[in-house]
């Protein structure tokens, strides 16, 4: 993301250790015919929430740290981890 763009991201989940964001999930119901643009839609959004926090991290000086993504829909359907 370009660094003077702002937009902002509001997550189903998000789980936080010592006041700052650490893990991020995104739940959706249970259906087999979401089309295809909107499951895209969904991991891109994780992706950049996830990008946002391990930013957030590394401007708060965390030692080693590291992020974690979830999308549910009925079951888990993806999990992503940054460091």
């Amino acid at each position: 993301m370009p660094e003077d763009h702002e937009e902002t991201l509001v997550p189903d989940f998000v789980g936080k250790a010592c006041g700052q964001p650490f893990i991020v999930a995104e739940v959706k119901r249970p259906q087999t015919d979401v089309p295809l643009r909107l499951k895209y839609s969904d991991i891109l959004k994780t992706l950049c929430e996830m990008k946002l926090m391990l930013d957030r991290l590394i401007q708060h000086r965390v030692g080693d740290p590291e992020v974690i993504g979830i999308i549910f829909q009925g079951k888990i359907t993806a999990i992503a981890e940054s460091k």
